[in-house]
């Protein structure tokens, strides 16, 4: 009982801390909130640390602040309201963070002038509603054991067949027993597909995206969620029924700011390259304009899903490459 009012009184205050900007249900796809993200992201690799506050600052007034999985931008918008002496606002964003992805109060003991933030004289109460939410968040491990093991079922064939098919290129071995192994490996990947595709969508329809903003995870395993989905809605490409009836309902979950739009032109865009169709979204990002369809109209496809202009994520992604990471996500 303890536990459910303390959970209640967590949600009213989040409720009234966020009375002012849009709401969860709202559009952020009508807002370009994905897009303008990027640009704060691109500032941040930069060191452009005045111009990625102002991005995320003036966006703060019109949106609610996500956590994005290959970033983090509430994290990193935290950071810059400690730089910039906006103590107030960061002190709303460290509760959102700790209440809604399962941070700790040691994630931001490092940050610049946390400790002068901490002189505050009501920081007594604070840090004691900060630690209580800490102590009581609880993480959908359900959900979360569940999509892990549709990923581990989706590679256990996949790997086999990889093993059967290096074995195929010895000279030494039986082929004819190795090929009706494949064969029943394929059918194997098939079915798992299948399967997966089903449980995926009895989660949507019931829980909503496994992503969503409502779903309670620790920040490291929404990372681990977010690789699944990626990996199974690739694999999801190669059927074009799965594409089309996933297609509107990710670009639902895209505007109520659920889902990353990447995942929809990852599968899309998968979906192109294994029926020889040109990349529509470019995707794979070294790909020249060739073999992009349209490529003079690229960035109003992009944009119609939430991603940032072709030469923007060009830009961010060569960034990672010279940083010598995959995603700039820190905790």
């Amino acid at each position: 009982m303890k536990n459910y009012i303390f959970s209640f009184c967590c949600y009213l205050f989040i409720l009234v801390l966020f009375s002012n900007r849009i709401s969860a249900q709202n559009n952020y796809l009508s807002t370009q909130y994905f897009q303008k993200v990027s640009q704060a992201e691109l500032f941040w690799m930069e060191g452009n640390m005045k111009e990625c506050y102002r991005v995320l600052a003036d966006l703060d007034t019109t949106c609610v602040l996500l956590n994005g999985t290959l970033w983090g931008e509430l994290y990193s918008y935290t950071e810059l309201c400690l730089m910039f002496n906006n103590y107030s606002r960061a002190s709303e964003c460290i509760y959102s963070l700790i209440a809604g992805y399962g941070y700790g109060l040691y994630n931001f003991k490092d940050m610049k002038n946390f400790r002068k933030m901490k002189n505050n004289s009501n920081w007594k109460n604070i840090n004691n509603k900060l630690l209580s939410l800490e102590r009581n968040f609880f993480s959908d491990t359900v959900l979360y054991n569940t999509i892990i093991q549709m990923l581990d079922d989706d590679q256990y064939y996949r790997n086999e067949n990889v093993k059967i098919k290096n074995l195929l290129k010895k000279d030494s071995v039986n082929s004819d027993s190795l090929i009706k192994l494949s064969k029943m490996w394929g059918d194997s990947i098939n079915r798992i597909d299948s399967i997966n595709y089903q449980k995926l969508l009895q989660i949507i329809n019931t829980k909503g995206f496994p992503l969503a903003k409502t779903i309670k995870y620790q920040s490291r395993e929404r990372q681990k969620i977010y690789t699944a989905l990626m990996v199974m809605l690739i694999h999801f490409s190669a059927d074009s029924g799965k594409v089309s009836h996933l297609e509107p309902l990710l670009i639902q979950f895209i505007e109520q700011g659920d889902c990353p739009p990447e995942l929809l032109s990852n599968m899309i865009d998968s979906y192109q390259v294994k029926n020889k169709q040109p990349s529509l979204y470019g995707t794979y990002i070294d790909l020249p304009p060739e073999k992009i369809y349209e490529f003079e109209k690229i960035d109003e496809r992009r944009k119609a899903i939430g991603l940032p202009n072709y030469d923007l994520s060009k830009q961010i992604s060569s960034k990672k490459r010279g940083l010598g990471v995959h995603n700039t996500v820190r905790q």
